[in-house]
């Protein structure tokens, strides 16, 4: 769905992802201003806090189950999808399922 930059979006968030996100959206809050507190002369901080404030943008839909998407929101959320499967090896996780299930869905039924 493409809406104009800044137009509020309804969001439809299962209600089961929410705490997910919450823990996300909060860990990344917490860590953008802790980097830039410890580095306060850090040339990054600028961009460490308008990545928070995107966050909190992010953590307050969870409540409106509305946002206004900016390039800095969605920024924010692509490296935090692109950290989470970095973190889980997501690709390999995909792969192993696909190899596994694709022997089952050929097997299953037939033994």
């Amino acid at each position: 769905m493409s809406t104009p930059q800044g137009q509020p979006v309804a969001l439809i968030i299962p209600p089961e992802h929410v705490d997910h996100l919450r823990g996300w959206f909060t860990a990344c809050i917490e860590g953008r201003r802790e980097d830039a507190e410890s580095e306060p002369e850090a040339e990054a901080n600028a961009g460490r806090l308008a990545e928070a404030e995107a966050f909190e943008q992010l953590l307050g839909a969870l409540t409106t189950y509305t946002i206004r998407p900016t390039s800095a929101v969605c920024d924010a959320l692509a490296n935090l999808a692109r950290a989470i499967d970095r973190d889980n090896d997501y690709e390999a996780t995909v792969r192993e399922h696909e190899a596994v299930h694709g022997l089952l869905v050929q097997i299953e039924g037939v033994a």
